[in-house]
């Protein structure tokens, strides 16, 4: 046997890392649910609750009570002509942005060169609300006059890696295993099996069936089935006026007296502690034993532990909050048309963190500010050229939307006349970028537009 050294360079994240970054990524909803899943399992946590909590209890749903079948025709895999409105009444206010929006400014910021967002452009126009691409992609080859082989590509390479997880998708197959793929390590193994390959056998076999057939516990299958219905089956039904959560902002930002004041929204969580009572039963119990001392000794650690992680990330999010909206500030002003250029980096160089601490700082998170309810990677937008520098993408989409909302409806302006307007305005841009704009915003062009008086 042969025994050699070898030096060599690794990073290893400690498990307290661990936890400060996941928790950062948390929105206030999931916040609450990791704050009441330490209470069950750390005896020495307490909380002080900001007020009685009402409602029912979550249900325990088996297998058996899963009604997979009104699953499948929730889905839009089943009724994809389903109507607008169908779903009742919002369930409260969400980000004022439709899904094209979403995605089109996750596109301006990827750096992608002409051709590529060119297609991915006319790829995310062509989705419908709910996020599928109804569309054969032969069909849009044909349109966009290129192969069809570079249609699937940036459909792949592109569109299906923008957020919400599962948009792009062509069947409802696919989408959940998309988002299955996104989830990564959290998503079990054996759920993206029953997604690519048993998903209509859930709605058809019993659970223990199914379990035979792949060959695996039932408490296995159970944990990958829960999973499976953790996912959205219509990942762009959050967007356009249609959702199916409620959407709890997690701050509120305010431009008083000329400065920009950020508030977390955090106090649903709670107010937790050390316990007292086990912290001087650990430094006064002289009769305790080992054992009990030792286990003492983790939870308080973890305790600690957990409750310095809440602290940072509060003190993250609002200070990533802060400068966001320092560059933001003519947005808080005036509203969309107010809007700068902004990139995760810039906000990064700013507030000293590195760049991942800042995307999971914004991930998830909604903000309320005074022109409505927004997710908070809506303020990173993509810049175009224009007389004073460069202008937010999100700005250009609305002074499109404002001139071709006032124009003569008896003669609609053509994509060289919103040109000229734009230019007026201190935007200059290419006949080809407007048509791109406006495609991108679901607007007809001159002639249609005047077919619909």
């Amino acid at each position: 046997m042969e025994l050699s050294q070898k030096l060599e360079q690794r990073q290893i994240i400690s498990q307290r890392l661990q936890q400060s970054l996941r928790i950062l990524t948390l929105n206030n909803l999931e916040l609450e649910a990791a704050v009441e899943q330490e209470l069950e399992t750390n005896p020495v946590l307490e909380w002080e609750p900001p007020a009685p909590e009402t409602g029912p209890a979550p249900s325990d749903d088996r297998w058996e009570r899963i009604d997979w079948q009104s699953y499948f025709e929730s889905s839009p895999w089943a009724d994809p002509g389903r109507e607008e409105g169908e779903y009742g009444p919002l369930a409260a206010a969400v980000p004022p942005v439709t899904l094209a929006d979403h995605l089109l400014r996750q596109l301006e910021v990827l750096g992608l060169d002409t051709s590529d967002l060119e297609l991915a452009t006319e790829i995310v126009s062509a989705l419908d609300r709910d996020g599928y691409l109804r569309m054969s992609t032969a069909a849009l080859a044909e349109e966009m006059g290129v192969a069809e082989t570079e249609i699937r590509r940036v459909l792949v390479d592109v569109v299906q890696t923008l957020e919400p997880p599962g948009v792009g998708a062509r069947d409802l197959r696919e989408t959940l295993y998309l988002q299955w793929q996104a989830a990564e390590d959290e998503g079990p193994a054996l759920a993206g099996i029953v997604i690519d390959k048993y998903l209509r056998d859930l709605a058809t076999k019993t659970a223990s069936e199914l379990a035979r057939a792949l060959k695996t516990a039932p408490e296995e299958l159970e944990e990958a089935v829960e999973f499976i219905r953790s996912l959205e089956p219509r990942p762009g039904r959050a967007f356009g006026g249609e959702t199916g959560q409620i959407l709890v902002p997690d701050l509120r930002v305010e431009l008083v007296d000329g400065d920009v004041v950020v508030t977390l929204l955090d106090d649903r969580a709670g107010r937790l502690f050390v316990s007292p009572r086990y912290r001087n039963l650990l430094t006064q119990g002289d009769n305790l034993d080992e054992e009990t001392a030792r286990f003492l000794r983790y939870r308080l650690t973890a305790a600690a532990s957990f409750i310095r992680a809440l602290h940072q990330r509060r003190r993250t999010v609002e200070k990533v909050a802060a400068a966001i909206f320092d560059r933001q500030r003519e947005f808080l002003a005036v509203g969309e048309l107010g809007l700068k250029p902004l990139t995760m980096e810039e906000v990064a160089d700013r507030v000293g963190y590195h760049l991942s601490t800042v995307s999971r700082a914004v991930a998830g998170k909604v903000v309320d500010t005074p022109h409505g309810v927004y997710g908070l990677k809506y303020f990173f937008t993509g810049g175009v050229a224009a007389e004073e520098g460069a202008v937010a993408a999100r700005r250009v989409q609305t002074l499109l939307q404002d001139l071709i909302a006032e124009e003569d409806k008896t003669d609609p302006l053509s994509d060289e006349a919103l040109v000229e307007k734009l230019a007026e305005r201190g935007v200059r841009l290419a006949r080809r970028t407007v048509a791109k704009y406006r495609k991108g915003l679901h607007l007809p062009g001159k002639h249609e537009r005047k077919k619909r008086i």
